[in-house]
């Protein structure tokens, strides 16, 4: 059943996933005007740029997150390095393989994050199991 809290954790989501997808690529964009690297270089320094800022984004906005922040940064990084990890596949199988445009791998990263970080982050990252029910 889709709770008010559930639409307004999925708002608050989106408008915290897009500031930090839009931090990615701002970073992955000005990587590749600056340097004259592969895509997969420009790929994983704009995620690792992005990280921090999501992680207090996603704990202190959308979750309003209060349990341990030892936990579920741990977890943030397991689902984190999972997301990064399709992703930079992908990204590398995009541009480096099929060669195409550094810009389509950009955003395809930009649509893959969301779907994988949204039910990982909902579902396990910032789950404080001291409560038994959802408030």
């Amino acid at each position: 059943m889709v709770t008010r809290d559930s639409l307004a954790k999925l708002f608050r989501f989106a408008i915290a996933g897009g500031l930090s997808t839009l931090l990615y690529m701002i970073f992955a964009f000005t990587l590749g005007a600056v340097f004259s690297m592969k895509f997969i270089y420009i790929h994983v320094a704009a995620f690792a740029l992005a990280v921090p800022f999501s992680y207090f984004l996603q704990s202190g906005f959308t979750f309003q997150y209060k349990g341990s922040h030892k936990k579920s940064s741990w977890r943030f990084l397991m689902t984190t390095l999972t997301a990064f990890i399709v992703t930079t596949l992908v990204s590398f199988v995009l541009v480096d393989i099929w060669g195409m445009p550094q810009w389509i791998g950009i955003v395809t990263v930009a649509f893959i994050v969301p779907i994988i970080s949204f039910i990982s982050m909902r579902y396990w990252v910032f789950v404080d199991t001291r409560q038994t029910t959802e408030t």
